[in-house]
């Protein structure tokens, strides 16, 4: 029976030990969980911050847009010097008119030049085609004329003989 206690007091220190590290375990996870959770609450502190600043940012820029409407406003009610009523609009708007016209007419001459591109690729295709057409009607011309000229010359020969002949005769 000694050996029955041994076995019991030795089993008493082991789990009394195993307790003792799943004890520790579960306090490390719960101090990790702690540190995660304040990790969290910086980062969303630190978002929040970023979002006020977003914000203010989106705010600042509407007023300034609309400062910039209202001065716009302001300088199109007057008229620049030696202005008519036709060209004092154009006069006020100034340079953002004059880009943007200079952009529609810039526009307006690459479409030109696309349209007169596409017209240039159209007669070089035909041109191109007729070129082909002529050069296989030339081609068939020389083969025509060498038939000829074959048979031209066999005629001569036949002549030639002919002659011989009459002349022997």
């Amino acid at each position: 029976m000694s050996g029955h206690t041994r076995s019991r007091s030795a089993d008493g220190p082991a789990k009394k030990t195993h307790h003792h590290r799943h004890k520790s375990v579960a306090a490390e996870r719960q101090d990790m969980i702690l540190k995660l959770e304040a990790d969290v609450r910086k980062l969303k502190a630190q978002h929040q911050k970023k979002r006020d600043y977003l914000q203010s940012l989106e705010d600042e820029s509407k007023e300034l847009d609309a400062k910039v409407l209202a001065q716009k406003r302001r300088m199109g009610e007057y008229a620049a010097l030696f202005a008519d009523e036709k060209t004092a609009k154009f006069q006020r708007m100034g340079a953002a008119l004059a880009a943007k016209t200079n952009e529609e007419k810039l526009n307006h001459a690459f479409e030109t030049l696309k349209k007169r591109n596409m017209i240039a690729d159209q007669q070089l295709n035909e041109v191109k085609a007729h070129n082909a057409d002529l050069r296989y009607k030339i081609d068939n011309m020389r083969r025509e004329k060498i038939i000829f000229e074959r048979a031209f010359a066999d005629l001569e020969k036949d002549l030639a003989q002919q002659k011989l002949l009459v002349d022997r005769n």
